[in-house]
């Protein structure tokens, strides 16, 4: 059963972090009762993990396209790295 605690201010969050959650990039207004997904930015670390499991067949072929998107955060940079190939530092 879910208590109070359990439950998250997004409003706090939004404020917090000075993101617009009524319009996109595009300036476009948001329809969030159609949205299905919510890609954010991860670490080069965790994009690295994830493409070792995708090559490990760990995660199934049919979600290589959705992980190979997700763009990861690099010395305060935002990439979205296609290639799903990530090199050793």
């Amino acid at each position: 059963m879910m208590k109070y605690p359990d439950f998250y201010d997004l409003k706090a969050l939004e404020k917090s972090l000075n993101f617009n959650m009524v319009k996109n990039k595009n300036n476009e207004k948001v329809k969030w009762m159609t949205t299905k997904w919510i890609q954010v930015p991860i670490s080069k670390a965790k994009k690295k993990d994830l493409m070792t499991l995708l090559k490990d067949g760990v995660i199934p072929k049919d979600y290589v396209d959705y992980y190979t998107n997700i763009p990861y955060i690099d010395e305060e940079n935002i990439i979205n790295d296609r290639s799903g190939s990530e090199s050793d530092d």
